[in-house]
């Protein structure tokens, strides 16, 4: 069986070929080290050192060795004056296969290199097995086993070895697969996963379409409709997604596979494929995962765009208030105005010394009588209300009453998604999480013992007050925006999801590390780095060394950007 086609025909030309490499890069690359002036002599024959230069230059440009009649001319060329060797004096074709491999031994010894062998190349077999469970392609999985292989000291074999390993490793994996569906797939699995392909009309395009086409396709739109629309496929994946669920975990599929597959299904009819099942399977995973992103952000931008309208409303309502109530600050202006004078003309009669007590008396009387202070005294309501209206208080009340108004037309939309979508949270006892967990469970119909424990002081008050002393429109809102938040902050999280899972479920997991630490500190070439003790001794002589340098630098008064005060505090200057 012929291998998969992992590079096309130009790429696969390129690998196996010696690199085009400019002047400046074969002054590096063919640069004659101490090591090989020493032993020039025992090469041999003019052909046997030019040809050990060339294949040199060439292992340290890509980290391989390649055929004799792929060296370039160029290169010849350059190796030839280096050598002080005549170009006409050499005949690469005297340059034996045997001195070629006896050459590459040397290369790889003297570089600190390992050919693909014995123990190196099950090292390399055994990345190729990894990749293949982790990589989204192939050709990824050629790139990244090259960049593993190299980084490992280890040479880097011909386009041919590296294409057959990695197609029977995939080959391997795939049967594998193929094998534990055959034995584990239900018959009721099974006939949900076909069911994907029954053919169901459709208005819009005026014909019959498989239902599997309805959940290619995700609608990112506020539309209300567009939500609808993604929140019956939400239900629908779901339904399948759990029912496949202990299959998907038998399989112990990565989610770079899994998406890997998936894109075979939402590129082309797979019906008719034999690994139509694992294909299958992967789909529904993936676009599970994937409408479930759709929905949470639809949300977010949702919920933003609601609170971005409800300040809007509560600005025009705000506007309105000091417009209807201009003409009673007016009133109270000119009242102040109209009590000023008399109250000074009293202020003059107290303290008088041209008046007895009785003329005193009298004319205070009569200041008193003047109807001015009844219609002053009139405003006092106007002013109270004025007064407590025109503090911050009446902002917030009215951002309330905004909520409110906004409330129906958001929950048209949000609902369904705060009911099914499956969010978690990072702390315990998340009060967030339990007010979202009572709204889940009561399927968004909230009785007064909802909980609050989320909310503050006022936007508790706030929702309490009024006829039934629960303002349910108010706390959906409310739990809304918390939940908006605490998204945002990584607080709360969808699992089931690619973009909004928790951010320790996209690292290495604490079992997989505790099982696996040699081996995945071997693959990232961090082997130096597994005992801490002499790592941080080595990393804290250096930090010390470098205080110590800095430190010196600006007494000297060397660093222009830091200059010391009176009183030996640093003053530091932005450059």
């Amino acid at each position: 069986m012929s291998n998969l086609d992992i590079l096309n025909q130009e790429e696969i030309k390129e690998f196996d070929n010696p690199p085009v490499l400019s002047f400046q890069q074969q002054k590096v690359f063919f640069d004659i080290p101490q090591w090989l002036r020493i032993r020039l002599r025992d090469l041999g024959s003019p052909a046997n050192q030019v040809g050990f230069l060339l294949q040199l230059g060439y292992f340290r440009a890509c980290g391989r060795f390649f055929k004799l009649g792929t060296f370039r001319q160029p290169d010849i060329r350059y190796t030839c004056r280096s050598l002080k060797f005549k170009l006409e004096q050499i005949d690469l074709t005297n340059y034996s296969y045997s001195s070629m491999n006896r050459h590459s031994y040397l290369i790889l010894s003297e570089l600190g290199f390992h050919s693909f062998s014995g123990w190196y190349k099950s090292l390399a077999v055994q990345e190729t097995k990894y990749l293949v469970t982790k990589q989204i392609s192939p050709s990824s999985i050629f790139r990244s086993l090259c960049d593993f292989i190299r980084s490992h000291s280890i040479e880097i074999p011909a386009y041919h070895t590296l294409a057959t390993l990695i197609t029977q490793t995939i080959r391997t994996s795939e049967k594998n697969l193929l094998e534990t569906i055959h034995t584990q797939l239900s018959s009721q699995q099974k006939t949900a996963l076909d069911s994907l392909f029954d053919k169901l009309p459709d208005d819009t395009m005026g014909r019959y379409t498989y239902k599997i086409s309805r959940y290619k396709s995700l609608i990112e739109l506020m539309k209300l409709s567009a939500i609808r629309s993604n929140m019956n496929t939400l239900k629908e994946l779901k339904e399948l997604y759990y029912l496949l669920i202990s299959l998907i975990n038998s399989l112990h599929l990565s989610d770079e596979l899994i998406e890997y597959y998936a894109q075979y299904v939402l590129a082309a009819d797979i019906k008719q494929r034999n690994q139509k099942y694992l294909l299958l399977i992967c789909f529904v995973k993936y676009q599970y995962l994937a409408i479930n992103d759709v929905m949470v952000q639809t949300f977010m931008s949702t919920t933003q765009q609601t609170l971005r309208h409800a300040d809007n409303r509560k600005n025009e309502l705000l506007i309105a208030w000091q417009e209807a109530n201009q003409i009673s600050q007016e009133r109270i202006l000119l009242a102040v105005l109209a009590e000023a004078p008399l109250i000074k003309l009293l202020q003059d009669t107290v303290f008088s010394f041209d008046k007895t007590q009785e003329e005193k008396y009298k004319i205070m009387i009569e200041i008193i009588k003047d109807p001015q202070h009844d219609e002053f005294l009139k405003l006092v309501p106007s002013v109270e209300k004025l007064y407590h209206e025109s503090t911050k208080s009446l902002e917030k009340k009215l951002l309330y009453d905004a909520m409110v108004e906004k409330s129906r037309a958001f929950q048209n939309r949000v609902a369904e998604m705060l009911r099914h979508v499956e969010f978690t949270g990072t702390q315990s006892d998340d009060k967030i999480m339990n007010a979202l967990n009572f709204y889940q469970k009561r399927r968004g119909d909230l009785t007064p013992n909802a909980p609050m424990d989320f909310l503050n002081k006022e936007e508790k008050e706030r929702i309490k007050e009024g006829k039934n002393s629960f303002n349910e429109p108010l706390y959906k809102v409310l739990l809304a925006k918390y939940i908006h938040k605490s998204l945002k902050s990584g607080r709360i999280n969808v699992q089931v999801s690619h973009q909004f899972k928790a951010f320790e479920d996209y690292m290495i997991s604490q079992e997989d590390w505790s099982i696996n630490r040699e081996s995945l500190l071997e693959r990232a070439g961090m082997n130096h780095l597994k005992d801490w003790e002499p790592i941080q001794k080595i990393l804290e002589n250096k930090l010390t060394l470098q205080f110590n340098e800095t430190f010196e630098v600006i007494n000297k008064g060397v660093n222009s950007f830091v200059k010391k005060r009176k009183n030996n505090t640093l003053q530091f200057t932005t450059p």
